[in-house]
This record gives C-alpha cells, sequence and structure tokens, in this order.
C-alpha cells in the first residue's frame, strides 16, 4: 500500500498530521495517538483476531497502476469545479480519498462534490480489481489463518480497500470462510485510521477490545488500533519497517504472519513479573 500522507511529529504523544490543504479550503485534521505499549497484567485469552488486507493477508498494492489511478481521480475532481490545489500534493490515491472524505469546499455545490466523490472511488476500485488477478498471499497468511481457526479464534478483516477487490481477492484464494465479519473502504461509518470500522467489526463479532488483537503494516492500522483499545501487532510485510511499527506504538512486531501464531501463544501466557 502507498503511504498515507502523514507528518509526524514525536513528543510524549505522536501527532499524525494528514489531509493539509492549501489556500482557503484548508480542512487539516489531526491525530493524536499514545505510543505506550499496553501492558499485560494477567494472562491474556484472545478471543478475536482483526487483519489488515493489503500487504497483510494479500500483496495487492505492488500490482496497482498508482500513477495512472491517481492521475483519473485528480482529474475527476477538476472536472467537477475541485481547484488543482486540493489535489497538486497529494501523491497516492488512498491520501487523495482520505483528503477529500471530509472536506468542506464553499465553491463546489454537496451534491457535485458527491458525484465527484463517487466517481473517484470506482476509478480507484476499478485499478483494484485490475490488481487481483495478479495478487498472491502474503507469506505464511494461509497457515496463520488455518491456525486460527484451528483454535477457534473470531477472524475478521477491516481493509482501506473497497469492498469488490476485497472480496474478489478472497473468493480467488479461497478464504472467505475464514472470515466472520469483513470491513472495507467502502462499509458503512469511517475507514481507518478512523476506529470506526474495527469498532463494528468487533461488535459484529461480539468481542470486547480487550479480548482482541489486531495485524497490520500500516500506521492507519496502529491509529485504528490505538484508538479502539485494541493491543496491535505489527508485521513488516507492508512499507514500515519493525523499527517504525515499534516506534509507532506496536506491542509487538513480526516478520511475517508465519510467525503470527507464537506471538499469540506468547500473549496468551504472558503474565507481568
Amino acid at each position: 500500500m502507498p503511504q498515507m500522507q502523514f507528518h509526524l511529529y514525536q513528543s510524549n504523544r505522536h501527532t499524525l498530521r494528514y489531509g493539509n490543504l492549501g489556500a482557503k479550503h484548508r480542512t487539516a485534521k489531526r491525530v493524536t495517538f499514545i505510543t505506550e505499549t499496553l501492558v499485560l497484567e494477567e494472562s491474556m485469552k484472545i478471543e478475536a483476531v482483526i487483519l489488515d488486507f493489503d500487504q497483510t493477508l494479500v500483496d495487492l498494492s505492488r500490482h496497482i497502476e498508482w500513477g495512472n489511478a491517481r492521475r483519473r481521480m485528480a482529474a475527476t475532481y477538476i472536472a467537477h469545479g475541485v481547484s488543482p490545489s486540493l489535489t497538486i500534493d497529494v501523491f497516492d490515491p488512498l491520501s487523495m480519498q482520505e483528503r477529500m472524505r471530509d472536506a468542506e469546499i464553499p465553491t463546489v455545490s454537496q451534491d457535485l462534490f458527491a458525484k465527484a466523490f463517487t466517481e473517484a472511488e470506482k476509478i480507484l476500485e476499478e485499478f483494484e480489481i485490475k490488481a487481483v488477478s495478479e495478487s498472491r498471499l502474503v507469506p505464511g497468511a494461509l497457515d496463520a489463518l488455518r491456525w486460527l481457526r484451528k483454535h477457534g479464534k473470531k477472524i475478521g478483516v477491516v481493509s482501506l480497500n473497497g469492498s469488490r477487490p476485497v472480496r474478489a481477492a478472497l473468493e480467488k484464494f479461497q478464504i472467505a470462510d475464514y472470515f466472520d465479519a469483513t470491513f472495507y473502504r467502502d462499509s458503512q461509518g469511517k475507514p481507518k485510521p478512523n476506529p470506526d470500522h474495527l469498532l463494528r467489526c468487533l461488535k459484529q463479532l461480539k468481542c470486547k477490545p480487550q479480548k482482541a488483537v489486531m495485524i497490520g503494516d500500516n500506521t492507519t492500522d496502529i491509529m485504528a488500533a490505538k484508538s479502539a483499545g485494541v493491543l496491535f501487532i505489527g508485521v513488516s510485510s507492508g512499507g514500515y519497517s519493525t523499527a517504525e511499527l515499534k516506534w509507532a506504538g506496536a506491542e509487538k512486531t513480526i516478520p511475517s504472519l508465519c510467525e503470527l501464531p507464537s506471538v499469540i501463544e506468547e500473549l496468551e501466557s504472558s503474565k507481568k513479573t
């Protein structure tokens, strides 16, 4: 997945600043999260495991033509009256949709802007679907899913990809039946880094946050998990290194899903000393 355009400032709390628009139409967002790791007071019984999709389960983004998608999406917004000043400094489609999702643009009617957003979303999903044919499961994904199911864990997916490409990939790899709940970029509610989809997923799984873990490769996953009060395990199969995932607040890190069973066993047997 291309890196969302975050600007990080380190302090006791880490602030991820994104969506900083220029000129008159500034809709800057600031999300503050605490990077202190959770301390296990006693052994932790994990009831549910929530996974990110892209670069955590499937290498979808490696096969997406991000440049072409971005260019067409920007052209769509501009054609509907959105100023190029709001697209010029956004270098990937996911960041563009994140910026536009909550933008307020006085020069464009709400209905026209909604139409532009929908058209841009269709363009992005078109490129995601095209990439499914070349995508592959990441190493260890299938074995990890089998292990989780064998050990009675509820399994969910909370993805920043669209519903159609995610469903297509799950069917392609014949792993759809492993998941008890799935949430996509276009699911009802707000996608990551907002915790809304993660909390909705937990509600559907009938699992409390303190009884779940989230697995992901990106700072958006960490932000969602922290905000929801869910322990986060970072997997360095995407664009972030182990050191960066730890810095951003991952309680545990693994190089691939091959190590997921062992880290869950470690968490469930851990006691505060």
